[in-house]
């Protein structure tokens, strides 16, 4: 549980990161990417580790 707190607070942390780097136009692409990014990472990186893991 303290994972998926963790990992929820961090995701919101960054995204209005991304959003306040932006310039204001840009605001809805950057928090776009960000989230693309985020969950890509979530979906490739358990198959990275297993590969690296496993000398695969």
């Amino acid at each position: 549980m303290p994972a998926v707190l963790t990992t929820s607070a961090g995701q919101a942390t960054l995204a209005v990161l991304a959003g306040q780097s932006a310039p204001a136009s840009q605001n809805p692409t950057a928090i776009g990417l960000f989230n693309l990014g985020y969950q890509l990472g979530g979906a490739f990186g358990p198959a990275i580790a297993a590969l690296v893991v496993l000398g695969g």
